[in-house]
């Protein structure tokens, strides 16, 4: 392990830290959010406030993250490269292998509530979902605050957005987006599994890390009612949230209240169309929008030949046509049924 620079050392070893030093506390808070409570679950470790003043962010069991550079901007503050520290018995600070992103974000935003995402639900909610977790949804590691930042401290994804490959590199053969639309899919599956309704499933919220890939941003998710029989109910109108490529139609016109999981399946349709066009099918889900018409008319088929895409499988296209359902959302096909299709299984052609 590498040890870090003198200058950092002094830094350090400043705030009085040392091997012996137990600066670390653990426990869980409640934050009030405009009069809604926002629990971040028991198990959660908290950030010596100390620590704020330090180049490096810290946490339990005698080891603190140096940042290493700012991976993106977001609204309630910044997304980091970090690298674990460790403090050795004498008294001296060494370079592990682990890297992280952390998601450093003003209370001060948060607390002015004029977000359309809520960083404590997304806490919560990876929280939430980091037990058992899935390999292919992004799991919390650590939760930390001061007086100014809440800190989440996540695995680092070397790969980028989905969004980025599509972007430089244009339309994916159908076996390159097979094998990270199965993945989605499994991610998707899992949080379906644990009853959690995304709403802003996107090609922009999945990070790659080498050959697989991750759901992140849980900051619009929300938890589906469910009887006692395992029977889910409905969500009410909860305003046109999303990115509006991916947005389903039904919580665009936030007017009637809908399926959770059938809204999910729409947006990862929609994402499986740019992956393997290129192109989002539509600007808006909206009636004036001449594409989205057709999608909405069953006629994706005439559509695509349109724009010269005769290539892309008869397979392909029932899938998208099938999670693509305007009319009645309830028609639009499972998780179970979509990793039973033809075209996910790898049989080629209908």
């Amino acid at each position: 392990m590498e040890e870090v620079s003198a200058e950092l050392q002094q830094q350090l070893q400043a705030l009085g830290i040392s091997p012996s030093d137990d600066v670390f506390r653990t426990g869980s808070e409640q934050y009030d959010h405009n009069g809604l409570s926002s629990p971040i679950p028991q198990e959660v470790r908290f950030m010596n406030a100390e620590l704020r003043r330090c180049p490096v962010e810290g946490v339990g069991s005698g080891t603190v993250y140096e940042f290493v550079r700012t991976l993106r901007k977001c609204i309630y503050g910044k997304v980091k490269h970090a690298v674990r520290l460790q403090l050795t018995p004498n008294g001296t600070f060494v370079r592990t292998q682990l890297e992280v992103a952390i998601k450093v974000m003003s209370k001060v935003i948060i607390e002015e509530g004029n977000l359309q995402e809520n960083p404590l639900v997304e806490l919560a909610a990876q929280q939430y979902l980091s037990v058992p977790g899935h390999e292919n949804v992004l799991t919390l590691l650590e939760c930390l605050h001061d007086a100014d930042f809440i800190y989440a401290v996540l695995p680092f994804c070397n790969g980028g957005e989905l969004f980025s490959v599509v972007e430089s590199g244009g339309a994916m053969n159908e076996a390159e987006c097979r094998h990270w639309f199965t993945q989605i899919l499994a991610g998707l599956s899992y949080l379906q599994s644990r009853y959690i309704c995304h709403r802003d499933m996107s090609l922009e919220n999945v990070l790659l890390d080498g050959d697989t890939s991750k759901i992140i941003d849980f900051g619009l998710t929300i938890g589906i009612p469910v009887d006692s029989h395992g029977m889910t109910y409905s969500l009410p109108p909860a305003g046109a949230v999303g990115k509006i490529f991916y947005m389903p139609p039904e919580i665009y016109r936030n007017q009637v209240p809908f399926n959770g999981f059938s809204a999910d399946i729409w947006s990862t349709g929609v994402m499986l169309f740019i992956m393997i066009t290129g192109a989002p099918p539509f600007e808006r889900p909206d009636d004036a929008d001449p594409r989205f018409q057709m999608i909405a008319q069953g006629l994706m088929g005439d559509m695509l030949d349109s724009w010269g895409l005769d290539r892309i499988s008869a397979s392909a296209r029932d899938l998208m046509s099938k999670m693509l359902i305007v009319d009645d959302p309830s028609r639009r096909l499972t998780v179970q049924q979509i990793a039973m299709h033809p075209w996910v299984q790898g049989a080629g052609d209908l």
